[in-house]
């Protein structure tokens, strides 16, 4: 399960650095981060990830949500995506309920729990991105 790409985009790079580590440490190998647009949009031709863990806010008002259909449409695939957020969960949920309807995502406040955060991407390998690989190979 591990072995599944994982793409963090958050633009606090300390923050970055620290649940690069967390998942690391879980046993997650494969694991990038960018902390701009311009970065996410390159490492996801040459990474092809299978999660993104992004955030919702990014600096110089960019947005983890526009950025994650950016990305879905360049990769022509469902990609499931971890937003996490500062910001009140209510103004985020509607925004995500309205853009994202068609899409696999789950929302989490920051400051986020490693057990909760863990927890949510295998979830997400066991329910959406390994069935997936099995429905292509057939």
């Amino acid at each position: 399960m591990e072995d599944k790409p994982i793409l963090i985009v958050e633009d606090e790079i300390i923050f970055s650095l620290f649940l690069k580590m967390e998942l690391m440490d879980f046993g997650f190998k494969k694991v990038e981060t960018a902390s701009s647009i311009p970065r996410a949009l390159n490492l996801i031709e040459i990474f092809e990830p299978e999660l993104l863990i992004m955030d919702v806010n990014l600096r110089d008002n960019a947005d983890g949500i526009d950025l994650s259909k950016e990305i879905r449409k360049r990769l022509n695939r469902e990609i499931p995506v971890i937003f996490i957020s500062g910001e009140h969960q209510n103004n985020i949920n509607q925004r995500l309920e309205a853009e994202m309807a068609d899409s696999h995502y789950l929302f989490l406040s920051k400051p986020i729990r490693e057990k909760e955060l863990i927890q949510t991407i295998e979830s997400f390998i066991r329910e959406v991105i390994e069935p997936r690989f099995v429905s292509e190979a057939v």
